[in-house]
């Protein structure tokens, strides 16, 4: 189980020059995957409330969606 504060939230500082946007979200959670699990792991992701539009935007599109395994949202 992998748990975390997204950018801006919590103990996590806001980032300074970039977009603050729902691709900045998700490229922290694959950033994230990738440093800790492996750049090839394969996940199941759950959201709670905005962590759901994180989860959802992560698990679409050609670039990540082979690598979500399921998905949970709530």
């Amino acid at each position: 189980v992998l748990v975390y504060d997204v950018y801006g939230r919590g103990y996590s500082a806001t980032p300074v020059g970039k977009k603050f946007d729902a691709e900045l979200f998700r490229a922290q959670l694959w950033d994230l995957v990738d440093r800790v699990i492996g750049p090839t792991a394969k996940v199941h992701l759950l959201g709670y409330s905005m962590g759901s539009a994180i989860s959802a935007l992560s698990s679409v599109g050609q670039q990540y969606s082979s690598r979500v395994l399921g998905i949970t949202l709530m």
